[in-house]
């Protein structure tokens, strides 16, 4: 229901600027008449008055400052209403103490106004006392005091309609008053059409919020004020011309009125009634499809706290396996003392790499798989996303233990025999590995080579160039190309490899915690966090090292040492 909410206040807000220019219009039209000297033009339509100069500029100023309000000029609007304030507090307060202030023709002078019955170029007093309170609206409008200016404009938009009213039907005491000066015609049209343009200028705040809902309130609301303000000057004018035409009586005239009324509140009584009544029929249905679908969910409550068991039961089941693991790995630890230094950093995660933690891991894997399939027609999408969860969170259980295994495998495999490799060799085979990578995202790879040789294990050396390289090219910065730079010197003790790149780089905080296990710290590219791990361990275990030095938004640094017997 918001979607169709907003619309309508959008479209409200669009009406009011219109009403706001079509005041503006009418303004424009009054000041041509005494700029042109148009008696026509100044009278408008009606059947007398016409609109004073200072009161076409207060609707001219009036008109301006709610577009200005539209525009979010709230300096100028202030500006604008507080004139408007200025003038029409002036002039009130001539009608009060009956005096000429001498603003009344302070512009121009007013040649159609009998001083006898009125002064000359005076707004009427109902006429300032509106504008006064739109000025009133505007500036509280301009404040966010929506409900003060939509309670204050709601009663001058009365006043205004009784005021068009009566120049329609030449009811001359709904815009003549004596010596409080006539409203002329195109002024009550104009201060209808202002007092309306502030009403909808915020029809999502204020006592307009309830007006405006999307609810059966607000659309009945909105119903029944547009069916009264546009039905009650039709049957008005039948009153009306009845009286004038065929002399009611008393009597003939009240059993008039009746029918009037009655013709009047049938239909949108009809109305109402019939919408309560389809809205009294869907909550009822809707009623009856809740307790239904109550009973459908408590059959699947059963259902899946069946199912519930049965992970619990496999839950418990690995519990004990990886207890067994754990003894197990103790007592390795206990057998294997020589490979202490090897096995450092196992201890917490050798029990996970067992291949008997895969078969439990497989069989609760199939056991979610086929308990998606079985209520894939019997759950709602919120239970079926739980049986979801639970199948991403046994594949990335599953994924973590193979990234496990591979860490072991490295370190079975540490004391590889060394042997005297080529390293352009080497490069070459990991630059036609990367083709694809390199070629989709232009990078540039150089290397200078002060020596070409090294006595290490060609597998090792392979796996740390690759990792590195593959990394730099993976958190490369989509900002500039992608430009690796390899340089491998002989230095005291053994050979320097030298990788930089001008990458995404890290922050201090970063760099520290580079080397553990599973710790990523860019979340946009695939990975598992233990390539760094294992590179470290590698060249640790041939007594290497390897450095980092980086600086986030411009790459990345590393320094490879690996020891030369000679």
């Amino acid at each position: 229901m918001e979607q169709p909410n907003i619309d309508l206040q959008n479209r409200w807000q669009r009406f009011s600027l219109i009403l706001a220019v079509l005041t503006l219009s009418i303004a424009c039209i009054g000041l041509a008449g005494w700029f042109f000297h148009s008696p026509t033009l100044r009278r408008g339509f009606g059947t007398s008055g016409t609109m004073k100069f200072n009161t076409g500029l207060c609707l001219f100023l009036a008109g301006l400052t709610l577009i200005l309000l539209h525009l979010r000029k709230f300096t100028f609007t202030r500006l604008f209403a507080l004139s408007i304030l200025f003038l029409t507090v002036i002039t009130i307060l001539e009608y009060a103490l009956n005096l000429n202030l001498g603003i009344d023709e302070l512009f121009l002078l007013d040649p159609d106004t009998d001083p006898k019955l009125e002064p000359p170029g005076r707004m009427s007093l109902l006429t300032a006392v509106n504008l006064f309170g739109v000025a009133l609206s505007l500036l509280a409008l301009s404040y966010r005091k929506f409900g003060l200016a939509q309670l204050v404009t709601a009663f001058l938009f009365i006043l205004s309609y009784a005021t068009f009213l009566g120049h329609i039907f030449d009811i001359t005491r709904f815009y003549s008053f004596g010596r409080f000066a006539t409203i002329a015609g195109h002024t009550a049209l104009a201060l209808l059409f202002i007092n309306l343009s502030v009403l909808l200028y915020r029809s999502d705040s204020g006592w307009m919020k309830t007006f405006s809902s999307p609810f059966m309130g607000g659309k009945l609301a909105r119903l029944s004020y547009s069916y009264f303000m546009l039905t009650v000057p039709v049957f008005m004018g039948i009153y009306l011309y009845g009286l004038k035409q065929w002399q009611f009586t008393p009597a003939l005239g009240i059993i008039n009125s009746f029918l009037i009324i009655c013709l009047i509140t049938i239909p949108i009584a009809y109305i109402f009634l019939h919408r309560l009544n389809n809205l009294d029929a869907a909550l009822q249905q809707a009623n009856q499809n809740l307790q239904k679908t109550n009973a459908d969910l408590a059959g699947r409550n059963i259902e899946l706290n069946q199912a519930l068991e049965e992970v619990k039961a496999g839950n418990q089941e690995l519990a004990t396996l990886a207890q067994e693991i754990k003894v197990k790995s103790l007592a390795l630890e206990k057998r294997n003392q020589e490979l202490t230094h090897l096995n450092q950093g196992l201890d917490d995660v050798v029990y996970m790499t067992s291949h008997d933690l895969k078969t439990p891991i497989h069989n609760l894997q199939v056991i979610f798989e086929e308990l998606r399939q079985v209520t894939a027609n019997h759950l709602p999408p919120d239970d079926q996303q739980l049986i979801t969860m639970g199948i991403d969170s046994v594949s990335r259980l599953k994924r973590t233990i193979n990234d496990l295994t591979q860490i072991i495998r490295s370190q079975q495999t540490n004391t590889a025999a060394a042997e005297l490799v080529l390293i352009d060799q080497v490069l070459q085979e990991i630059h036609q590995e990367l083709d694809r990578e390199i070629t989709a995202t232009s990078a540039l790879i150089e290397w200078q080579l002060y020596t070409k040789e090294i006595v290490f294990s060609r597998i090792h050396l392979r796996s740390i160039l690759f990792n590195l390289l593959s990394n730099a090219i993976k958190y490369r910065s989509p900002e500039r190309v992608p430009t690796i730079k390899i340089r491998v010197e002989a230095i005291p003790d053994g050979v320097q490899i030298q990788i930089t790149d001008n990458g995404l780089g890290l922050t201090e905080d970063q760099q520290a915690k580079l080397f553990s296990i599973f710790k990523r710290f860019h979340s946009h590219v695939e990975g598992s966090g233990v390539g760094l791990y294992i590179v470290k361990r590698i060249l640790e275990n041939y007594g290497g090292s390897i450095q980092v030095s980086s600086k986030a938004g411009v790459g990345t640094s590393f320094i490879i040492f690996i020891p030369q017997n000679s």
